[in-house]
């Protein structure tokens, strides 16, 4: 994210009505750093993903998609209470938006959208594939808020600009924090590691990240 930290923000939900805390939701991310991840170590390793599969991260780097009509979408129709690109990857953006707005989130697991490029290329470098979908990417898709009663008519919209968007988990009061829901039910802290500067390439950076199944403090 670096100087591009929460294009807009306020508190996703108003104090008078915190029984009613809005989704978060997002699009499939991690594609951008999967192919950082796998492309500067094919050669010396011998990988060889199925071409459409490298083809997918090829693309997410050489033509990244900044989610610009989502975000006139989400701001022309009042629709989102906060909103951030994930450039800084997910778990990074969840936990700074959690800060910035002053709730908690519960993630679902289940809901998170794993681009099957992700998944190939985690398998390579022997990482969870939610993690490494976590981490730090510079991918440009947008995690935000909605308020429960606005979900239909934002979903409309965007349908009707043929845009989808997937809901990943709630805000929660803020003494609950960060989580993750877990297939079987538990709750853990959130898998993978945010953007920092640093002069090796991102495997590094993502293999030493938690996966699903460390738990919360």
């Amino acid at each position: 994210m670096r100087d591009r930290r929460l294009p807009y923000r306020h508190r996703p939900d108003p104090p008078r009505r915190q029984t009613r805390r809005p989704p978060l939701r997002h699009r499939p991310c991690g594609v951008l750093g999967a192919a950082v991840a796998y492309f500067p170590k094919r050669a010396v390793n011998g990988w060889a993903l199925p071409d459409s599969i490298e083809a997918d991260l090829l693309t997410s780097w050489r033509r990244p998609r900044a989610r610009v009509a989502e975000g006139r979408l989400l701001s022309t129709g009042g629709y989102a209470t906060a909103c951030q690109d994930t450039s800084d990857g997910l778990r990074a953006t969840i936990e700074q938006l959690a800060t910035a707005s002053g709730v908690g989130f519960t993630i679902t697991a289940d809901d998170i959208a794993v681009h099957p490029a992700v998944s190939a290329v985690a398998k390579l470098t022997g990482t969870d594939d939610l993690t490494l979908a976590m981490s730090a990417s510079a991918d440009f898709q947008l995690a935000f808020t909605v308020p429960p009663d606005r979900l239909d008519a934002c979903r409309d919209t965007f349908d009707h600009h043929g845009l989808t968007f997937d809901v990943i988990g709630r805000a929660t009061p803020p003494e609950g924090g960060v989580s993750l829901l877990t297939r079987d039910g538990s709750r853990t802290g959130l898998p993978g590691v945010a953007w920092k500067h640093q002069s090796t390439d991102i495997s590094t950076l993502v293999t030493g990240g938690t996966a699903p199944g460390a738990p919360t403090r």
